[in-house]
């Protein structure tokens, strides 16, 4: 449902607006400080039915360098817009930068911390949890990483914070935050280099767990030439669709080795390698480390 239907839905009332218009007139007011974080959360237990989502934290945000958000592993999928400044997500074994016009997309059971750039950081974020939340970014068409952002959609982040301390309006504030994910999916694709490209790129993020995933099988999911496909990433993102798909496979062996209590050899299954041995000649390879070794750093790094 596009967000200016919502508008007709959500947006009904006079009163609801004055708590929009007069959240957004804080925006940019300093004080006696430039600094601010002015964070609404959910202070009360609240039960989605299942199969649901629920809006957890938003905040918008005026920072300066320095440590934002400590490690701590997310029970929660979250969407950060940067509007000046930079920041990055680090991870562990990856890092994320995001500068003014992006927003970076977090999925749910992840180690990660946050941190302003040199400059501080103008921004603003959403943390959604429930029992579908891992299932979000699929369904919303986005994976972890940074997208194009040009246009923060502040009036609706507004409404959710204003709604988000009331119970009563708990359904309809998760129903507008998935819609707003799904919105910066389509946005993110409208903006990409190529719509071909980033359905390709889509196909191998949300399915780098297929033993049988190769060129061949995504150039038929998209009834596109091998060749076209060859040429779109090599002119659009300087590599092969292997190496593509080596990367994201890489980025989540390292997620599931640091994040998770699986075996090697569950990891490698996850990861669409048929044996344990393979995986770990493989990782090796590519991260320059072997699967335990990163494990027993993984552990020492968080003091377990």
């Amino acid at each position: 449902m596009p967000l200016d239907i919502l508008a007709t839905k959500g947006l009904q009332s006079n009163s609801r607006n004055v708590e929009v218009e007069a959240f957004l007139e804080q925006d940019g007011e300093s004080g006696e400080s430039p600094h601010y974080c002015r964070l609404y959360a959910r202070s009360f237990a609240f039960d989605p039915a299942a199969g649901e989502i629920s809006v957890l934290e938003m905040a918008s945000l005026n920072l300066p360098k320095g440590l934002i958000y400590p490690e701590q592993k997310s029970y929660f999928c979250t969407l950060a817009w940067c509007e000046k400044g930079s920041f990055t997500v680090d991870g562990r074994g990856w890092t994320h930068e995001v500068l003014p016009g992006q927003v970076a997309v977090v999925d749910n059971g992840i180690h990660f911390s946050v941190s302003a750039g040199a400059a501080g950081i103008v921004g603003h974020y959403l943390l959604v949890d429930g029992p579908m939340c891992h299932n979000l970014l699929k369904d919303s068409g986005l994976w972890q990483g940074v997208f194009d952002s040009p246009v923060i959609p502040k009036e609706w982040l507004a409404w959710i914070a204003t709604g988000l301390i009331q119970p009563s309006r708990q359904a309809v504030v998760a129903h507008t935050s998935h819609q707003l994910f799904k919105q910066v999916g389509q946005q993110a694709r409208q903006l990409y280099a190529n719509p071909t490209l980033w359905d390709a790129c889509q196909y191998l993020q949300m399915h780098w767990g297929m033993a049988q995933l190769n060129v061949d099988s995504l150039a038929a999911h998209l009834d596109v030439s091998r060749s076209k496909l060859y040429e779109l990433f090599k002119s659009h993102l300087g590599v092969s669709i292997n190496k593509y798909l080596s990367d994201v496979r890489l980025f989540h062996a390292k997620r599931l080795l640091t994040d998770s209590n699986l075996h090697i050899s569950e990891i490698a299954a996850a990861c669409g390698f048929p044996a344990a041995s393979y995986f770990s000649s493989w990782f090796r390879k590519h991260a320059g480390i072997s699967p335990s070794a990163l494990r027993a750093d993984a552990t020492r790094h968080s003091g377990n």
